[in-house]
């Protein structure tokens, strides 16, 4: 038992490393799946489930050792569905020792199949599910080791989600949501480089907002925020959805047509 607790131990460093590498979010998630499925004791395979939109639709975003049947099969999985989605439902790990049902994908005699809720700040958004080979014991502390994989994932997305939002506040104005100065001209640059490569047109359109210093001088700067906003919401039903919107300056706006 020592033994496998010090190479649990080891893997949990090479995860909470992961977490630290400059890589692109999916490479993350297959290192530890990788990491997690080669550390049991009997052969298992294993993936990722994540939630990417409000329908609770778990999409697989990494695995290994799974065979094509499978991964084509459950590559979305609804609410509930199969015990992957019991445990997000639940938000509690799952474990089913019968695996008949997994035959029909080649993967020979299963000794159980674990389901991790992968939970963020009191929300779980996914699920990590792992197929135990033939002979496989269940073990109190093989459930700890991968309910604590589970939580380095969390802490993978909530990476990911401060760098989105990082990445968000250096592109957008934090007023009106719209592109920002900085962002608007890489774009329009772009846009000019395309049109002569294609030589076609690209227009920008321009326009401030008059008495605008008085709203902020008389009613106080939130109002003044609050009507740069409205006016943001307003230009966006006025332009198509691929044009490029932007606050450009204190009271002035501009579109890449």
């Amino acid at each position: 038992m020592a033994e496998a607790l010090i190479k649990e131990y080891g893997v949990i460093n090479k995860l909470l490393g992961t977490v630290l590498e400059d890589i692109p979010f999916d490479g993350m998630l297959e290192s530890v799946i990788g990491h997690v499925v080669s550390s049991l004791a009997a052969p298992a395979a294993g993936g990722i489930w994540m939630m990417e939109d409000a329908s609770g639709t778990l999409r697989l975003k990494a695995f290994l050792g799974l065979p094509p049947g499978l991964v084509k099969d459950r590559s979305e999985i609804r609410p509930g569905e199969c015990v992957c989605g019991e445990a997000v439902n639940t938000g509690r790990l799952h474990y089913r020792a019968d695996r008949e049902g997994e035959t029909r994908y080649g993967m020979g005699p299963q000794g159980g199949h674990y389901s991790v809720p992968i939970v963020l700040k009191g929300k779980t958004i996914g699920a990590m599910c792992l197929f135990m080979g033939e002979g496989h014991q269940r073990s109190r502390m093989e459930e700890e080791f991968v309910e604590a994989a589970a939580k380095i994932v969390c802490a993978i997305m909530d990476r990911k989600r401060r760098e989105d939002a990082m990445e968000a506040l250096s592109r957008n104005d934090s007023v009106t949501g719209l592109s920002n100065l900085e962002s608007f001209t890489g774009r329009v640059e772009e846009a000019i480089a395309m049109a002569r490569h294609k030589k076609r047109t690209a227009a920008v359109l321009t326009l401030d907002l008059d008495r605008f210093r008085v709203i902020n001088e008389t009613m106080g700067f939130d109002a003044g925020n609050e009507l740069l906003f409205a006016v943001a919401q307003r230009l966006k039903g006025c332009f198509f959805e691929g044009d490029i919107l932007a606050r450009t300056g204190e009271d002035e706006f501009a579109a890449l047509l």
